[in-house]
């Protein structure tokens, strides 16, 4: 039927049906959490209390005649009202109790690794020290290696000495004894 109106119809048409779709959506919404926490209500809720909680209502469902039924509607209302706001509240205090139980252990957590870290820099600064007090307790070790060292230069240099002089020496000689053939001829 819209496509067959004007294009300004159609428009005024779709604005007006969106609208009542948001209402009614809004309305099924608000209806299905109020199921949900009617049904919260009853969980949480003792037997008896319920029991008690109904008779509340049915003795204030039976009004005297001369009440009107706008008097008895706002009544039904508080007292629905009532057990609404009572859900909330409630479902407010359990969710406010776990946030605290998620800071806590947060706070637990934050100082275990606190610590762990701690113990870790000190383990590390423990093996530094046990390190410096080897190399100080050990030092003939260091010592007796490093003279080891210095007479395994001494050798290796004095043969390397022995040598160059030899090598020089050679040729020096064989220069002279050349040098002395020359003044015989």
């Amino acid at each position: 039927v819209i496509p067959l109106l004007p294009v300004e119809e159609q428009t005024k048409q779709n604005e007006w049906y969106g609208s009542v779709s948001r209402f009614n959506k809004g309305f099924i919404e608000d209806v299905e959490k109020w199921l949900l926490d009617l049904e919260f209500f009853k969980k949480t809720m003792s037997a008896p209390a319920i029991a008690a909680l109904s008779e509340q209502m049915n003795e204030c469902l039976v009004l005297p005649q001369s009440d009107t039924v706008a008097t008895q509607m706002k009544t039904m209302f508080s007292i629905w009202q009532i057990i609404y706001i009572f859900c909330s509240s409630s479902t407010c205090q359990q969710m406010l109790q776990r946030k605290h139980e998620l800071e806590e252990e947060e706070e637990r957590l934050r100082k275990k690794k606190e610590q762990i870290d701690l113990q870790t820099k000190i383990a590390v600064s423990m093996a530094k020290v046990n390190v410096y007090r080897a190399a100080i307790s050990e030092p003939s070790v260091h010592l007796e290696m490093s003279e080891s060292r210095k007479k395994s230069d001494k050798l290796s240099s004095s043969n390397v000495i022995a040598t160059a002089s030899v090598q020089a020496n050679a040729p020096v000689e064989s220069r002279s004894v050349s040098n002395s053939t020359r003044d015989v001829d």
